[in-house]
């Protein structure tokens, strides 16, 4: 089937994603894509860049066709038909680029290094963290996108204790807790090699995790890192279904943004544009966790509940930092303990 996105044209799979469709086109990661062209234009020209999982090669035509640069992209993927698809694709844009058909650790193994690696899987990036990590350059950045949002989330315990070792929470936060049982993995995996996995954005959407890092060699910063891990209490500034003090993690409780980094992201997109412009806002709050405004309605019964945007003037009028988050649009960051029964 013949599509577009961005300025390129492909041919891909259409039907219902999953495992067993093949060389599949997702629609729903359009996004993901264009996001991670906004991150690579801020890592300047001439940079080689590792697509280990490509697919049907959307984000590689993308990274060529619309980024200025002598960037080198490097395509790969297991499958005998994806290659032959992803060389097709090239040839229809009047593009080229290096193409293997490799499994993608050995992909990554028998490399000399990226500077931009992403891992965009279906499922669990757990089995191709290993290798890139080995091979993604000294302040390069790591991609990684995680789909399995189901135990990341909360839904299946076992499996998260079993991929991610760590224990979830299912609440009003449960994906920023997700978010962050990831990062930790990722921090775990890179601190093997002395190196530090920095979060410079990181964000849920649809049915995916996604998380960009800075990668460095560093062991003291590496060990930061680590001492930012943590086994959090559930706190009744959140409230919401889970029990009081019910302990979850460990997971990363530091910063899942860079203000500096978010700064230089720069689109005229009006969607992606409103959404790094709510995540601004976000980095500006040292917390952890958010309300739903359903929550708040079902713990105190209020006659009306307030709107999002009123509630929000109401706590900074009483001296808190709020805002909205990304991770829903019914919730609300805030940090301290405020008295909502005061609020309402």
């Amino acid at each position: 089937m013949r599509s577009t996105e961005g300025l390129v044209s492909f041919n891909a799979g259409s039907g219902k994603v999953c495992k067993a469709m093949g060389v599949f086109y997702n629609p729903l990661m359009e996004f993901n894509r264009s996001i991670s062209l906004l991150v690579i234009r801020t890592m300047g020209n001439q940079l080689k860049i590792g697509l280990p999982l490509a697919a049907s090669g959307i984000r590689g035509l993308r990274i060529l066709k619309e980024l200025d640069g002598e960037h080198e992209v490097v395509l790969n993927d297991v499958s005998p038909e994806a290659v032959k698809l992803i060389k097709a694709n090239l040839r229809l844009n009047k593009l080229k680029a290096k193409v293997f058909n490799k499994e993608a650790n050995s992909f990554l193994l028998d490399s000399k290094g990226f500077n931009y690696i992403d891992i965009d899987p279906f499922g669990s990036p757990n089995p191709f963290l290993d290798s890139a990590i080995r091979r993604i350059s000294r302040h390069g950045i790591l991609a990684v996108t995680a789909t399995d949002t189901a135990p990341l989330a909360g839904t299946y315990v076992k499996a998260c204790l079993r991929k991610y070792w760590a224990r979830p929470l299912r609440n009003d936060f449960m994906h920023e807790t997700g978010l962050r049982i990831l990062i930790r993995k990722v921090q775990l995996v890179a601190a093997q090699y002395d190196k530090a996995a920095t979060p410079l954005l990181a964000y849920y959407k649809n049915h995916y995790f996604r998380v960009f890092f800075r990668m460095e060699k560093s062991k003291k910063l590496a060990d930061k890192l680590l001492s930012s891990h943590r086994i959090l209490a559930y706190s009744s500034a959140h409230l919401g279904s889970a029990k009081q003090g019910e302990k979850y993690g460990p997971v990363y409780a530091g910063a899942l943004w860079d203000k500096q980094f978010l700064k230089g992201l720069a689109t005229e997109d009006e969607s992606m544009k409103n959404f790094i412009s709510i995540i601004r806002e976000e980095a500006k709050l040292n917390s952890i966790g958010f309300i739903g405004l359903g929550t708040l309605g079902k713990i105190y019964k209020p006659k009306a509940l307030l709107k999002k945007e009123e509630l929000i003037k109401k706590l900074i009028a009483t001296g808190h930092k709020a805002c909205s988050t990304h991770f829903t649009p019914e919730a609300i960051r805030f940090e301290g303990q405020p008295d909502f029964r005061l609020l309402l």
